[in-house]
């Protein structure tokens, strides 16, 4: 069996070469115009509100704002705060856009740090916390220098419950609370990507116990990828309860899913609020610079859906920290700075240049980043 909990450089690795049969392929009826059509925004973009000391980070960044693209909130811009009374910058009070429990989304922090960007129902409305992971102070130094919204999501309508080897734990995203589904890349239907949802944590009653076995679930076979897919998220319970971790999910072309990252923080809580897409379709090949290439055969590719630019695969033995260079039709309004994972797992972030679409890894130190550093889950909305 897996051990999910202690994903090593050696066993990513051995994994390199192949993490499952063959090369993703598209479903039958499945082309490259897919991508065309896929997530217009609906109703524009909403500037948050920010309180308790926060503002736009401005200048590189875009202003912090939520719009929903078929059903998925989606969050755009980043924050800083140089003296917050608080981690909370804002409020969510448009039912339009509430979740239906708690729940956790991994963000990027200034110098390459992972944080989490949390919402609470409080007195009728979600209030937002921002803390940086492993820390133990709110909200964290890096985060009030720099917290980044682009690339958090979440979607409004929950999926399939899926059958657990942990806890749903409550109430984080309803109480039977871990769920997955296919979202459809066009208005006939093509199920490109999937969304999992929820919270779970360890049957031991959700402690940090030293059970290091991190097996979560095993998805339905319309979920599973076609490669082994390595998506950023968040290890810990809420903002505030106790420090907090980053971690990654592991998801097999079998349908395995396990956490990998710091196994107690995963015991008490692992969040599921994370996609990917399923297949290659509607996605081209990246520009790759400085010895960057595919870190397997589920290639490392890019598609823009409507409003959205998503990213897929992994990527290894690069000399320089720019990856790839997009086409000027992906290249966001300005930097966006997202959460992308590194080899065993450390955190890091995806920096996207608006000036000229270069793709840089940054944070951990570049031999580890050549390791592998994935690009699976990694979104922006322009």
């Amino acid at each position: 069996m897996r051990n999910g909990m202690i994903l090593s450089c050696a066993l990513l690795l051995a994994c390199g070469a192949g993490c499952g049969a063959a090369e993703d392929v598209a479903p039958t009826g499945e082309n490259e115009s897919t991508a065309s059509t896929q997530e217009a925004i609906t109703g524009g973009w909403t500037d948050l509100a920010l309180t308790n000391g926060w503002q736009s980070y401005w200048g590189t960044a875009l202003k912090p704002a939520v719009g929903k693209i078929n059903g998925v909130v989606t969050f755009r811009g980043a924050l800083k705060a140089t003296n917050p009374t608080n981690g909370q910058p804002f409020t969510i009070t448009d039912p339009n856009l509430f979740p239906d429990g708690a729940l956790n989304l991994p963000v990027a922090m200034a110098n390459g740090s992972m944080g989490t960007l949390a919402l609470n129902p409080i007195a009728g409305v979600y209030v937002a916390s921002v803390q940086q992971d492993s820390t133990g102070t709110v909200p964290g130094a890096n985060a009030k220098i720099l917290t980044s919204l682009d690339g958090a999501a979440y979607d409004t309508v929950k999926g399939a419950a899926l059958s657990t080897a942990w806890y749903d734990f409550y109430p984080y995203r309803v109480q039977d609370g871990a769920f997955a589904k296919s979202v459809d890349a066009t208005a006939g239907g093509s199920n490109a990507f999937v969304r999992m949802q929820g919270f779970v944590c360890k049957v031991d009653g959700c402690s940090a116990s030293n059970d290091l076995n991190g097996y979560l679930f095993t998805l339905p076979s319309n979920l599973r990828p076609g490669q082994t897919v390595f998506v950023p998220t968040h290890l810990g319970l809420g903002v505030g309860t106790n420090t907090g971790s980053w971690g990654m999910l592991s998801i097999y072309s079998s349908g395995e899913v396990y956490v990998n990252g710091n196994p107690f923080m995963a015991n008490i809580g692992t969040s599921l609020e994370v996609s990917f897409s399923k297949t290659l379709t509607g996605n081209s090949g990246l520009d790759f610079r400085n010895g960057w290439v595919s870190y397997s055969a589920r290639a490392a590719r890019v598609g823009k859906y409507g409003d959205v630019v998503r990213f897929q695969g992994a990527v290894k033995n690069g000399t320089a920290r720019v990856i790839a260079v997009l086409p000027t039709s992906m290249r966001p309004p300005k930097d966006v700075y997202l959460v992308a994972g590194v080899s065993s797992p450390v955190p890091a972030t995806l920096l996207v240049k608006s000036s000229n679409g270069e793709v840089s890894v940054e944070g951990p130190p570049l031999n580890v980043a050549a390791t592998m550093t994935t690009l699976d889950g990694v979104s922006f909305a322009l």
